[in-house]
């Protein structure tokens, strides 16, 4: 299967959209919003293991978080 047929396979016409936009923009803004979507993340995150556990110390907190992103990565 080609590279171009396999993505679209994988992408629906939204994502497609989204891509173009995406492309537009600079370099420097494409890294500004990933690190904006990375901040996002931790945060969600850090509420979620808030929620789980309101009594959770700020070190435990940060433990979790950091296995919950290995986890995620494989690291």
């Amino acid at each position: 299967m080609s590279n171009t047929v396999e993505a679209r396979t994988i992408f629906d016409e939204l994502d497609w959209q989204q891509l173009a936009i995406f492309a537009r923009y600079s370099p420097t803004r494409r890294l500004e919003i990933m690190f904006d979507l990375c901040e996002f993340v931790q945060q969600m995150t850090i509420a979620t293991e808030r929620q789980r556990d309101p009594q959770v110390s700020d070190a435990e907190l940060s433990r979790r978080v950091k296995a919950r992103i290995e986890l995620a990565y494989g690291t």
